[in-house]
């Protein structure tokens, strides 16, 4: 075995493996910067979604609130106009 060939080379695979070693820290701050960034960006959307879903839902119950009120007065409509069509049929016969 060349002990000098060894020696040569040693120093160049310890670089080698602090250079890696260095590398993966530096990739695990990163990856964790970028995690937390992502996780505060879906909480706002989360926000953001439940917000627009609330206001959707009150818009939703206000309409549906009309169309009751809607149906109601169509009902009492059709009531009038059945009672008026009765009426005019009766006239109508006599």
């Amino acid at each position: 075995m060349n002990w000098e060939n060894l020696l040569t080379q040693l120093p160049i695979v310890g670089v080698f493996v602090w250079f890696v070693l260095e590398m993966d820290k530096r990739n695990a701050v990163y990856a964790a910067r970028r995690d937390e960034q992502w996780r505060e960006f879906l909480h706002q959307q989360t926000m953001a979604t439940e917000a627009t879903l609330e206001r959707i839902a009150a818009m939703l119950d206000r309409v549906s609130q009309r169309l009751d009120e809607h149906d109601a007065a169509m009902r009492q409509a059709v009531e009038r106009i059945q009672e008026q069509t009765k009426a005019v049929r009766q006239r109508s016969r006599q």
